[in-house]
């Protein structure tokens, strides 16, 4: 199946096409079929329907970070990706749709010094990748608190109940990033600029012909110009974004055990206050009456 054959349907759902297909060529008849895939036909807009499943799927997979032994203090879970074994080495890293290259190693040192910069010894760091060897080497000051190497669904998962991913420019760190509801680091190089807007994949005629056009017109609203974003582009020796330090302080001091209710916390008695408080995004307007 390829990229064409998924776009002739005219579907964004993977599986709503393959059903089209089936009628066209009837796959579902055939008493055996192995169905091959080129590419990533539809990103992963093509397979949001089932991200809850794999979710869950995922999640309760075992891992090897749950026998690790719990910190005295809350810490921020910060998960690397450094996809390595199988892409070529590229000193300038990746540019603007190109893949299967590997980040510069000073790129991850130098995000990964911007974040203990802010949080010091308030952040465990897990690093992942299909070379552990090679990823010791070139990260030792943050691969020695990694877990042993493990399986890839257990990489996965770890990354997915992250509170920070550091992302490879790998299709590993995007279904990460998919199955994740945490902000992730982009390598800001590989991205592509349009209409003063950055994303993955905008530089695809398909892609500028439909979604990426779309969210440009979205995202160019006043009102969404201050909101934060779950992707953050970060190049060398770029400090992180004041909303996200100020965001990760925010899950840090959630992680207190001392002041969780359920868990035999306090909390501080303060004067009651009647007025909620403004939410900071775009003004929600009431349906008018009837």
């Amino acid at each position: 199946m390829t990229d064409e054959m998924f776009r002739s349907t005219g579907e964004s759902d993977y599986g709503a096409a393959v059903s089209a297909l089936d009628a066209e060529f009837g796959w579902s008849k055939r008493r055996s079929l192995v169905l091959l895939h080129e590419g990533m036909s539809g990103g992963f807009q093509g397979i949001a329907r089932a991200r809850n499943f794999l979710r869950h799927e995922l999640l309760r997979h075992p891992r090897m970070d749950s026998h690790r032994p719990a910190s005295p203090a809350p810490q921020l879970h910060v998960a690397v990706h450094a996809r390595l074994g199988d892409f070529h080495a590229d000193r300038t890293g990746p540019r603007p749709g190109v893949f299967n290259a590997c980040l510069p190693t000073d790129w991850y040192r130098s995000v990964l010094t911007a974040v203990r910069t802010h949080f010091g010894d308030a952040m465990r760091v897990d690093v992942m990748s299909d070379d552990p060897a090679r990823a010791a080497r070139i990260l030792p000051e943050w691969s020695r608190s990694s877990p042993a190497p493990q399986s890839s669904l257990e990489d996965l998962s770890v990354m997915a109940d992250a509170d920070l991913l550091i992302c490879s420019v790998s299709s590993f760190s995007m279904l990460a990033a998919f199955l994740s509801d945490a902000p992730y680091l982009w390598y800001r190089p590989h991205l592509g600029e349009m209409n003063g807007f950055l994303s993955v994949w905008g530089h695809e005629d398909h892609q500028r012909a439909c979604p990426t056009t779309a969210n440009i017109e979205v995202e160019s609203r006043d009102d969404m110009s201050s909101l934060p974003t779950r992707g953050v582009p970060m190049d060398l020796d770029e400090d992180l974004p004041d909303w996200l330090t100020e965001f990760l302080a925010t899950k840090l001091a959630l992680k207190r055990r001392s002041a969780d209710l359920i868990h035999n916390g306090v909390v501080r008695q303060s004067p009651r206050c009647r007025t909620a408080p403004a939410f900071p995004g775009p003004s929600l307007q009431r349906p008018q009456e009837r």
